[in-house]
């Protein structure tokens, strides 16, 4: 679709134009801090909150789907910290979902999980912060119960990485992502999918490619070794899709500007099930306790 534009409304077509290539709903950023006693520099990798990537690629389109969630009442079969860790992600996930499709029972039930393992595991003091309160407080409420979602993930995550537990964080990080994808496939028939979906979906990669980068500045050789055999498939399947850039074009008819991009290509319905297959084996392991 070509767009006309005369020559006196080029500027601020231009610069709207460099405004929606710069605000991505979903960012990778990595900055770094300095520690003066030792002169080090920790890389610190912030991700977006598991709603804010089901968000960006599903746009609220899809139906609430018990099915698909993990069970919180099994929590207590996984024996290992890291397990435990990995499982810490994969609920804020799930609770994500609950409180973005309106199911606040459920919503509860995967809050007091969390807050039962962050006690054991020492994760965040949830209590101090009246999140509970908060969650029946606001029920019914979708804005503010996403607003607290988002908060239970910030909270988590500014706390560990303030006391300096990157390893937790790592994990934690992890089983929201993966959960995040997982939850997305499962709720979705690829084949249908518009080519917008499709598209998004492939976007992630700079998102599994930062977790990748990420694991390997937290993670000691030995649980390198151990995650990457885990995670190590996804990576690959992100790295065989290639999403094809749309192009712009530009020409000049009759002192007449014109703007116009050629449509995108769509990707490979056959490489997003090799995904989905890969995403669903290691999280039901994670799940298997």
């Amino acid at each position: 679709m070509n767009i006309l534009i005369k020559p006196h409304a080029l500027f601020l077509v231009l610069i709207l134009f460099s405004l929606h290539i710069e605000s991505k709903p979903i960012e990778i950023n990595s900055s770094y801090i300095n520690n003066e006693q030792d002169s080090t520099k920790t890389e610190i990798y912030s991700f977006p909150n598991p709603d804010e990537i089901m968000t960006y690629i599903i746009d609220n389109k899809f139906d609430f789907n018990e099915s698909i969630l993990s069970n919180p009442k099994e929590s207590d079969q996984y024996l290992t910290d890291d397990r435990q860790n990995i499982l810490v992600g994969i609920f804020l996930a799930d609770l994500a979902y609950c409180i973005w499709l309106d199911q606040p029972a459920k919503s509860i039930l995967y809050f007091d999980t969390i807050d039962d393992i962050s006690k054991s595991q020492s994760l965040f003091p949830y209590i101090s912060y009246n999140v509970k309160d908060r969650l029946i407080g606001n029920s019914g409420n979708i804005d503010s119960l996403k607003y607290i979602s988002n908060d239970i993930y910030k909270l988590t995550k500014d706390y560990l990485l303030e006391t300096e537990r990157y390893q937790t964080y790592a994990l934690v990080t992890m089983g929201s992502i993966i959960e995040s994808l997982y939850l997305i496939f499962n709720s979705s028939n690829l084949n249908s999918a518009s080519a917008t979906i499709r598209q998004r979906i492939v976007e992630q990669q700079n998102l599994i490619f930062n977790l990748e980068d990420m694991l390997n500045s937290y993670l000691t050789d030995s649980e390198i070794t151990e995650i990457k055999k885990q995670v190590s498939p996804i990576i690959n399947a992100y790295k065989e899709m290639v999403l094809k850039k749309s192009q712009t074009t530009i020409s000049d008819e009759n002192n007449i500007l014109i703007i116009g991009t050629d449509q995108k290509e769509d990707v490979d319905v056959e490489l997003l099930y090799n995904l989905k297959r890969k995403i669903d084996i290691i999280r039901n392991n994670w799940l298997n306790p």
